[in-house]
Protein backbone atom coordinates (compact mmCIF):
# COMPACT_ATOMS: atom_id res chain seq x y z
CA UNK A 1 0.00 0.00 0.00
CA UNK A 2 2.82 2.41 0.90
CA UNK A 3 4.50 2.27 -2.55
CA UNK A 4 1.15 3.00 -4.20
CA UNK A 5 0.55 5.96 -1.86
CA UNK A 6 4.02 7.31 -2.63
CA UNK A 7 3.35 6.99 -6.36
CA UNK A 8 0.02 8.85 -6.04
CA UNK A 9 1.68 11.62 -4.04
CA UNK A 10 4.45 11.94 -6.60
CA UNK A 11 1.91 12.14 -9.42
CA UNK A 12 0.01 14.89 -7.60
CA UNK A 13 3.19 16.93 -7.13
CA UNK A 14 4.02 16.48 -10.79
CA UNK A 15 0.60 17.80 -11.85
CA UNK A 16 0.99 20.84 -9.59
CA UNK A 17 4.32 21.66 -11.23
CA UNK A 18 2.74 21.52 -14.68
CA UNK A 19 -0.19 23.75 -13.64
CA UNK A 20 0.61 27.39 -14.35
CA UNK A 21 -1.17 30.34 -12.91
CA UNK A 22 -3.12 32.24 -15.55
CA UNK A 23 -2.36 35.93 -15.66
CA UNK A 24 -5.38 38.13 -15.14
CA UNK A 25 -5.66 40.93 -17.67
CA UNK A 26 -6.15 44.54 -16.63
CA UNK A 27 -9.57 44.53 -18.27
CA UNK A 28 -10.71 41.60 -16.14
CA UNK A 29 -9.59 43.38 -12.98
CA UNK A 30 -11.55 46.49 -13.92
CA UNK A 31 -14.68 44.47 -14.70
CA UNK A 32 -14.64 42.95 -11.22
CA UNK A 33 -14.37 46.36 -9.59
CA UNK A 34 -17.42 48.54 -9.08
CA UNK A 35 -17.40 51.17 -11.80
CA UNK A 36 -18.27 54.78 -11.07
CA UNK A 37 -21.19 56.66 -12.61
CA UNK A 38 -18.90 58.50 -15.04
CA UNK A 39 -17.26 55.25 -16.14
CA UNK A 40 -20.62 53.54 -16.71
CA UNK A 41 -22.24 56.34 -18.73
CA UNK A 42 -19.09 56.76 -20.80
CA UNK A 43 -19.57 53.20 -22.08
CA UNK A 44 -23.10 54.00 -23.31
CA UNK A 45 -24.01 55.34 -26.77
CA UNK A 46 -24.62 59.10 -26.80
CA UNK A 47 -28.43 58.91 -26.86
CA UNK A 48 -28.60 56.39 -24.02
CA UNK A 49 -26.14 58.49 -22.06
CA UNK A 50 -28.45 61.48 -22.53
CA UNK A 51 -31.41 59.38 -21.40
CA UNK A 52 -29.66 58.42 -18.15
CA UNK A 53 -28.79 62.07 -17.42
CA UNK A 54 -32.37 63.17 -18.08
CA UNK A 55 -33.94 60.28 -16.14
CA UNK A 56 -32.00 61.24 -13.02
CA UNK A 57 -33.54 64.74 -13.19
CA UNK A 58 -37.15 63.75 -12.48
CA UNK A 59 -37.23 59.90 -12.65
CA UNK A 60 -39.84 60.07 -15.41
CA UNK A 61 -38.85 57.60 -18.11
CA UNK A 62 -41.18 58.88 -20.83
CA UNK A 63 -40.17 62.53 -20.45
CA UNK A 64 -36.50 61.54 -20.18
CA UNK A 65 -36.75 59.57 -23.43
CA UNK A 66 -38.31 62.53 -25.25
CA UNK A 67 -35.66 64.93 -23.91
CA UNK A 68 -33.00 62.45 -25.03
CA UNK A 69 -34.30 62.67 -28.59
CA UNK A 70 -36.53 59.61 -28.87
CA UNK A 71 -39.84 59.89 -30.72
CA UNK A 72 -42.73 61.19 -28.65
CA UNK A 73 -44.95 58.40 -29.99
CA UNK A 74 -42.61 55.64 -28.82
CA UNK A 75 -41.06 57.40 -25.79
CA UNK A 76 -42.95 55.31 -23.25
CA UNK A 77 -41.95 52.03 -24.90
CA UNK A 78 -38.36 53.19 -25.40
CA UNK A 79 -38.09 54.20 -21.74
CA UNK A 80 -39.26 50.76 -20.58
CA UNK A 81 -36.74 49.03 -22.84
CA UNK A 82 -33.90 51.33 -21.78
CA UNK A 83 -34.57 50.89 -18.06
CA UNK A 84 -34.63 47.11 -18.57
CA UNK A 85 -31.21 47.26 -20.23
CA UNK A 86 -28.46 46.10 -17.86
CA UNK A 87 -25.92 48.78 -18.80
CA UNK A 88 -28.48 51.57 -18.50
CA UNK A 89 -29.90 50.30 -15.19
CA UNK A 90 -26.38 50.03 -13.73
CA UNK A 91 -25.65 53.62 -14.76
CA UNK A 92 -28.95 54.80 -13.24
CA UNK A 93 -28.21 52.99 -9.98
CA UNK A 94 -24.72 54.50 -9.84
CA UNK A 95 -26.25 57.92 -10.53
CA UNK A 96 -28.66 57.51 -7.61
CA UNK A 97 -25.76 56.58 -5.33
CA UNK A 98 -23.72 59.57 -6.44
CA UNK A 99 -26.62 61.96 -5.86
CA UNK A 100 -27.17 60.48 -2.40
CA UNK A 101 -23.50 61.01 -1.58
CA UNK A 102 -23.59 64.59 -2.85
CA UNK A 103 -26.56 65.57 -0.68
CA UNK A 104 -25.39 63.30 2.16
CA UNK A 105 -28.69 61.44 2.44
CA UNK A 106 -28.93 57.78 3.41
CA UNK A 107 -31.71 55.35 2.52
CA UNK A 108 -32.79 54.84 6.11
CA UNK A 109 -33.36 58.60 6.45
CA UNK A 110 -35.70 58.60 3.45
CA UNK A 111 -37.57 55.57 4.80
CA UNK A 112 -37.87 57.20 8.22
CA UNK A 113 -39.38 60.37 6.74
CA UNK A 114 -41.88 58.40 4.67
CA UNK A 115 -42.86 56.46 7.79
CA UNK A 116 -43.39 59.65 9.80
CA UNK A 117 -45.60 61.13 7.09
CA UNK A 118 -47.51 57.93 6.44
CA UNK A 119 -48.36 57.28 10.09
CA UNK A 120 -49.00 60.87 11.13
CA UNK A 121 -52.10 61.33 13.29
CA UNK A 122 -54.23 64.49 13.28
CA UNK A 123 -54.80 64.07 17.03
CA UNK A 124 -51.15 64.99 17.58
CA UNK A 125 -51.86 68.42 16.10
CA UNK A 126 -55.33 69.30 17.30
CA UNK A 127 -58.22 68.53 19.62
CA UNK A 128 -61.86 68.68 18.64
CA UNK A 129 -65.10 68.08 20.42
CA UNK A 130 -68.30 69.78 21.59
CA UNK A 131 -66.45 72.98 22.39
CA UNK A 132 -64.86 73.26 18.94
CA UNK A 133 -61.35 72.75 17.61
CA UNK A 134 -58.08 73.65 19.30
CA UNK A 135 -54.69 73.49 17.58
CA UNK A 136 -51.61 72.23 19.39
CA UNK A 137 -48.98 74.91 19.96
CA UNK A 138 -46.19 74.45 17.40
CA UNK A 139 -43.64 74.69 20.21
CA UNK A 140 -45.01 71.44 21.63
CA UNK A 141 -44.52 69.50 18.38
CA UNK A 142 -41.51 67.25 17.91
CA UNK A 143 -39.28 67.68 14.86
CA UNK A 144 -40.87 64.60 13.28
CA UNK A 145 -44.40 65.91 13.90
CA UNK A 146 -43.61 69.38 12.57
CA UNK A 147 -42.19 67.83 9.39
CA UNK A 148 -45.61 66.28 8.69
CA UNK A 149 -47.27 69.70 8.39
CA UNK A 150 -47.70 70.82 4.78
CA UNK A 151 -49.50 74.11 5.36
CA UNK A 152 -50.77 76.40 8.10
CA UNK A 153 -52.52 79.61 7.09
CA UNK A 154 -54.94 82.05 8.66
CA UNK A 155 -57.47 84.37 7.07
CA UNK A 156 -58.95 87.14 9.21
CA UNK A 157 -62.17 88.88 8.23
CA UNK A 158 -64.63 91.25 9.89
CA UNK A 159 -66.84 88.30 10.77
CA UNK A 160 -64.04 86.22 12.25
CA UNK A 161 -61.69 84.20 10.10
CA UNK A 162 -60.45 80.80 9.04
CA UNK A 163 -57.38 78.75 9.91
CA UNK A 164 -56.29 76.17 7.36
CA UNK A 165 -54.19 73.27 8.61
CA UNK A 166 -52.97 70.55 6.24
CA UNK A 167 -50.70 67.52 6.61
CA UNK A 168 -48.67 65.96 3.82
CA UNK A 169 -50.45 63.28 1.80
CA UNK A 170 -50.53 60.08 3.87
CA UNK A 171 -51.46 57.87 0.91
CA UNK A 172 -48.51 59.10 -1.15
CA UNK A 173 -46.13 58.58 1.77
CA UNK A 174 -47.40 55.07 2.53
CA UNK A 175 -47.32 54.16 -1.16
CA UNK A 176 -43.72 55.36 -1.47
CA UNK A 177 -42.76 53.52 1.72
CA UNK A 178 -44.36 50.27 0.55
CA UNK A 179 -42.73 50.61 -2.86
CA UNK A 180 -39.32 51.24 -1.29
CA UNK A 181 -39.69 48.16 0.92
CA UNK A 182 -40.92 46.05 -2.01
CA UNK A 183 -44.25 45.22 -0.37
CA UNK A 184 -46.41 45.54 -3.47
CA UNK A 185 -45.72 45.00 -7.19
CA UNK A 186 -45.20 48.16 -9.20
CA UNK A 187 -48.35 49.21 -11.03
CA UNK A 188 -50.05 52.32 -12.30
CA UNK A 189 -53.54 52.95 -10.93
CA UNK A 190 -55.85 54.91 -13.19
CA UNK A 191 -58.45 57.38 -11.96
CA UNK A 192 -57.39 57.47 -8.30
CA UNK A 193 -57.60 60.92 -6.70
CA UNK A 194 -55.45 61.37 -3.60
CA UNK A 195 -56.41 64.20 -1.27
CA UNK A 196 -54.10 65.49 1.49
CA UNK A 197 -55.42 65.44 5.04
CA UNK A 198 -56.64 68.90 5.94
CA UNK A 199 -59.35 70.77 7.82
CA UNK A 200 -60.53 74.35 8.04
CA UNK A 201 -61.38 76.05 11.31
CA UNK A 202 -63.93 78.84 11.12
CA UNK A 203 -63.36 81.51 13.76
CA UNK A 204 -66.37 83.61 14.67
CA UNK A 205 -66.17 86.70 16.87
CA UNK A 206 -67.60 86.39 20.35
CA UNK A 207 -70.75 88.36 21.11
Amino acid sequence: VEPMARQALAATKQRKKKTKKRKVSKGELVSKEKLSYDQLVKKLPAQRRKFVHEYLVDLNGTRAAMRAGYSEKTANEQAAQLLANLSVSQAVEAGHQRLAELVKVRQYEIVREFRNLGFSDMRHFSEWGKNGVTLTDSKELTREQAACVAEVSQTITENGGTIKFKLHNKVDALSALAKHLGMFPTRVEQGVVQVPVQFNIVIRPTR
